[in-house]
């Protein structure tokens, strides 16, 4: 099972939402899942990567029992996890994990289009495929 990407809480809500940009682009839009009953399903710890979300949650606050559960249903549960996203917006959160885990690798440019929209409606700042975005 791979390991946080971070380890430190983002700042604010736009880190939050560079950070799973930058993460998805890096690794080519790859979703984040597990096999449970012969199925692959969306996983906060994945086989092969971690979730957008599940990747800015340190180790030492990870949980198995976090697997399955919403962002809403992960912060009500986990308190300490809603502390250590005490700076993001929740629907932000709620959002990322959404077109996460809606559009794979055979749709990055839907992806795209999903994280911009985001950035449009919350009033964060998108950064093109191609720039470089500094998390």
């Amino acid at each position: 099972m791979p390991q946080a990407l971070y380890t430190t809480p983002p700042d604010d809500t736009q880190e939050f939402y560079d950070r799973a940009l930058k993460s998805m682009r890096d690794r080519h839009y790859e979703r984040s899942t597990r096999k449970v009953s012969g199925l692959d399903t969306c996983a906060y710890r994945g086989d092969r990567c971690n979730c957008l979300v599940g990747e800015q949650i340190p180790d030492t606050l990870y949980s198995p029992d976090m697997e399955g559960k919403t962002i809403d249903s992960l912060f009500d549960e986990f308190a300490v996890i809603r502390m250590h996203f005490t700076n993001v917006a929740g629907e932000v959160c709620w959002d990322v994990q959404r077109a996460h885990d809606t559009y794979t690798s055979k749709e990055p440019l839907r992806f795209e289009f999903e994280m911009r929209e985001i950035a449009r409606i919350r009033n964060l700042r998108y950064t093109p495929p191609g720039e470089t975005i500094h998390v």
